[in-house]
């Protein structure tokens, strides 16, 4: 959309196939949505013409999974490709490799952070052909609320006399739903009018049923029957303004993951005024400061995953329970996260300013 808005650029757009079966996880489904930011907006993305056999592109910019690192037909190759773990698992690339395709300049990377360039730069990629351009926010949408309009909305939510502790992801085991399981329910035992709202996508992550299997993994089945009410589970299709919605009338956003490559919801919820907690050592460290964020201390360790090479952060268990219990209690820190995460993140992410630096990469 920020491109459409661009009068110096023309796009055309070419879907490429969806991930094969066995690069899907067990009961997810790939499908489109129909309304993903807003009626207006969708209607202009569906509006991009398709290329036609005879244009010759200034630049191709391949978005899709797994990763094809091969050169364009014509014009310059711009290839978007994130690493998690600190290395890019064979299986995750199709045709040459990183180190092959980069090797003589005309194929350049595009990745989000300056951690997942590392761990690219790592799995053989040339180092001068990695770029970072970060993911954004439309700070049209992801907003601080308050007053009466936030508390309408924290009472259709039945959230009206609750302290919301909300998570964003696949609820698979690396974005770290056991330990955040775990945390929860100490905190629960002792301030039992906390929340946890977890929000998954059913559609194309299999999220309830992850959630579910860690549950079963992680607690006996009294233990989790009665944590379960302190928890809202939400797994439909949200556009913009939906999740825009969640941030605006949670409290706190909870992310103590193993592996991520940028963590979108991180600069989605700062942008909305939420404190965050977060795994230390990842990319959240590029996008937060501690005038908004809580860092959980964590050790580097081994992908349990097989087939995934590379590391996995652990985040202290411990250290988890005491940073959700200080966010809980320190009115303090909370009112100044409201105020410092949105002046950090519309100062750097918002879609205009990440778009500058992606036209100069492209």
């Amino acid at each position: 959309l920020e491109l459409l808005n661009r009068p110096q650029i023309q796009i055309y757009h070419q879907d490429l196939p969806l991930p094969p079966a066995t690069l899907l996880k067990k009961g997810a489904t790939w499908k489109p949505v129909k309304e993903i930011i807003g009626t207006e907006e969708d209607r202009r993305i569906r509006a991009i013409p398709s290329p036609i056999f005879s244009l010759f592109p200034d630049t191709t910019f391949r978005i899709a999974f797994p990763y094809d690192f091969s050169r364009a037909r014509r014009g310059r190759t711009r290839v978007f490709a994130i690493t998690e773990t600190g290395i890019l698992p064979d299986f995750l690339v199709r045709g040459p490799s990183l180190a092959a395709a980069t090797r003589g300049g005309e194929v350049r990377i595009i990745t989000a952070s300056e951690f997942s360039r590392a761990g690219l730069i790592a799995s053989g990629a040339e180092p001068g052909q990695v770029a970072v351009v970060p993911h954004g926010f439309d700070p049209g949408e992801f907003y601080p609320i308050g007053g009466t309009a936030r508390d309408r909305l924290r009472a259709r939510f039945g959230w009206k006399d609750r302290f919301v502790f909300l998570a964003v992801g696949a609820m698979y085991p690396h974005k770290g739903i056991t330990t955040l399981l775990r945390a929860f329910a100490v905190i629960f035992e002792k301030y039992p009018e906390v929340l946890l709202v977890l929000k998954g996508n059913d559609s194309v992550y299999a999220s309830h049923s992850a959630l579910e299997s860690a549950a079963t993994a992680t607690f006996d089945a009294a233990t989790w029957t009665r944590i379960r009410t302190g928890i809202c589970y939400l797994g439909g299709i949200y556009n913009a303004r939906g999740m825009a919605r969640l941030y605006q009338t949670a409290d706190a956003l909870v992310a103590p993951y193993h592996a991520e490559g940028f963590n979108l919801p991180v600069v989605e919820a700062a942008a909305c005024g939420l404190p965050i907690l977060c795994t230390a050592g990842g990319p959240t460290d590029e996008t937060t400061n501690n005038s908004f964020a809580l860092r959980i201390p964590s050790t580097v360790r081994s992908s349990p995953v097989s087939g995934w090479r590379g590391n996995w952060l652990f985040p202290d268990l411990d250290a988890c329970i005491v940073l959700m219990e200080r966010i809980l209690t320190d009115t303090a820190f909370r009112k100044r996260a409201r105020i410092a995460g949105p002046a950090h993140v519309f100062l750097r992410y918002t879609w205009r300013q990440v778009v500058d630096h992606l036209l100069n990469e492209l």
